[in-house]
């Protein structure tokens, strides 16, 4: 890493020791600042690179300030609005904004120091002090290009979108957008909309997708937030299921595709955001599962995820108990419909379109494979962990990977 051309310990060395190792900081910066600050993963795929990107521009410009004499406190502002815009369409707080950019600076110098040639620093600790101011620049820089980024009219960000985001991420910068009434609140239900199952729909189309689908909706008193790639509205009072079901249409119509909707429980204002986290965490589950599109409560999927959560040597297991019935199609489908039908014998036989009896002695080829009675209701919860951990073996991966070896 050591500088080339000039004596090691001027500027031009040091810039250039700077500039070597410019995407191992970065790479440092983002790991630290993901430790430091969970919710920032939700920056992925090609909203990851380029937020990469703008770091490493911030970056440059910094190192270029010390080299040239320039001023620390206006070095980066371009790629710092934009990476404060990225988080901002994450669902980043401006509370956790100005953390990452903290820990961001540290982890930067740390890497640098920590790896730089011997002979190098001296120079180095001149460019530490050098940076010292840039750490209240980049942090006002950071919450000055993220609020007004909030309260744009030209990107369509309303009050609705403002008291959302307070609600389900936390108060946005350094400002409470107006209207937050606890009172409006308490009590009010989250809906979590999803247009992804395997990756699709990511990105900036599914922003403009979600901002669309929000104005159509919002009329109505439903405050939004984006969130990653899914689009989470709360709507004040107990929402039951035929109203749910009312907006998830209508927010598919708008969409014009396939929506996975998850329904919380009535809860107080206090905890919108841990409730929202909860959804997202459910989604998960939908997703892993491949469950077709359509409006779910998340109580109903509080099996999946108890399942799911277990250690991976019992879910084998799991799936083991069963992998001579899944073997046979047929066996595999009516084992599928006997637990999503509850054990109802016509329901089951119905939806297969096959006869009652026909169901009886499917039923019990798989007591004889699985050595447990699907009519008795005891075997019923086992049966289900074990068709859930096999769903979830042989789903396709968001990422395109193979399924996870049983």
């Amino acid at each position: 890493m050591a500088g080339t051309g000039g004596t090691p310990g001027d500027p031009g060395s040091i810039a250039s020791v700077l500039t070597s190792c410019r995407h191992t900081v970065v790479t440092a910066v983002v790991a630290a600042a993901d430790r430091a600050v969970p919710t920032q993963t939700r920056i992925t795929g090609t909203q990851r690179a380029r937020y990469e990107e703008s770091l490493n521009a911030v970056w440059s410009h910094v190192v270029d300030a010390f080299t040239e004499g320039g001023d620390v406190r206006k070095a980066g502002a371009g790629p710092l609005r934009e990476t404060a815009r990225i988080c901002a369409d994450h669902a980043l707080t401006g509370d956790e904004i100005l953390h990452v950019v903290r820990v961001g600076v540290r982890a930067a110098l740390g890497h640098v120091l920590e790896r730089c040639p011997p002979e190098s620093v001296a120079g180095l600790m001149d460019f530490v002090s050098f940076c010292r101011p840039a750490v209240l620049a980049l942090t006002h820089g950071a919450a000055a290009a993220y609020h007004p980024y909030l309260l744009e009219r030209g990107r369509g960000v309303s009050d609705r979108e403002l008291i959302g985001r307070a609600l389900v991420c936390g108060s946005p910068a350094d400002s409470a957008p107006t209207g937050l009434d606890p009172a409006r609140f308490t009590p009010a239900t989250v809906l979590l909309l999803s247009r992804r199952r395997h990756g699709d729909g990511s990105g900036e189309g599914a922003e403009r997708v979600w901002r669309r689908v929000a104005e159509r909706i919002e009329g109505d008193d439903v405050c939004w937030a984006l969130v990653g790639d899914d689009l989470a509205l709360v709507l004040p009072g107990a929402v039951d299921q035929h109203t749910a079901d009312a907006v998830h249409r209508a927010a598919a119509q708008e969409a014009e595709a396939p929506l996975w909707t998850l329904v919380s429980p009535a809860v107080a204002m206090t905890e919108i955001r841990r409730t929202a986290a909860d959804c997202q965490a459910s989604m998960a589950s939908v997703r892993r599962l491949d469950y077709p599109a359509g409006c779910y409560p998340t109580r109903s999927l509080l099996f999946e995820r108890i399942v799911l959560s277990a250690d991976p040597a019992t879910l084998c297991q799991a799936t083991w108990l069963i992998r001579e019935a899944v073997a046979d199609a047929k066996l595999a489908d009516t084992l599928t419909a006997w637990i999503a039908h509850h054990g109802q014998r016509g329901d089951t036989a119905a939806s297969l379109g096959i006869h009652p009896r026909t169901l009886d002695y499917r039923l019990r080829r798989i007591r004889a494979l699985v050595g447990l009675d699907p009519t008795e209701p005891s075997a019923m919860s086992l049966l289900r962990c074990a068709s859930i951990a096999w769903t979830a073996d042989n789903t396709p991966d968001p990422a395109g990977r193979s399924p996870r070896p049983t």
